[in-house]
């Protein structure tokens, strides 16, 4: 069942030897194959040369598909690459908002016990005006405060749906 010659076998071997295909290699022997022992041996996880498989697999299959199976399992991976940094961005962009509203939550709390602190002045004393000011600045400095939590809530689903968006988008490209 040889398809090359001894010297053209040997020369598309040193062509195409890599160890960075061996996954790819030995899923498309154990398809031409299934009872060949490097496949036996590879799906056991015992340690097989990817140029044993390589050297074996030209026996069973032409280069343009040992060529198409490999950048079938390249772009694989490239997809897995960019679906995990997606999720990782999106994860990052939740931390973020999630640190950033619970900085303006501590801003409003710091706010309110400084105006719950303040002394209740004397009705007599020009002091009732001056912890109204301090009322008023910590009921603006929590609106605030709030104000930026919802921001960052906005822009950390913004970024988690652009990241499904993405994801999405990718999927139909497969």
């Amino acid at each position: 069942m040889g398809k090359y010659s001894f010297k053209e076998k040997v020369k598309i071997h040193k062509e195409l030897t890599s160890d960075q295909h061996l996954a790819a290699d030995a899923t498309l022997l154990a398809q031409k194959d299934p009872t060949n022992d490097l496949v036996r041996r590879y799906k056991l996880g015992t340690r097989v040369s990817d140029e044993e498989v390589l050297y074996r697999l030209l026996d069973f299959a032409p280069v343009e598909e040992i060529r198409k199976t490999r950048r079938f399992f390249e772009k694989q991976a490239d997809k897995e690459v960019a679906r995990a940094a997606a999720e990782q961005a999106a994860e990052e962009e939740a931390a973020r908002a999630a640190a950033e509203q619970a900085a303006a939550e501590e801003a409003a709390r710091a706010a309110a016990e400084k105006a719950a602190d303040q002394p209740e002045p004397k009705p007599e004393t020009p002091a009732i005006e001056e912890v109204a000011h301090v009322a008023q600045e910590a009921q603006e400095t929590a609106i605030e405060a709030n104000d930026t939590a919802n921001e960052a809530l906005d822009t950390a689903n913004e970024a988690l749906d652009a990241a499904q968006e993405a994801l999405d988008i990718q999927k139909k490209t497969d």
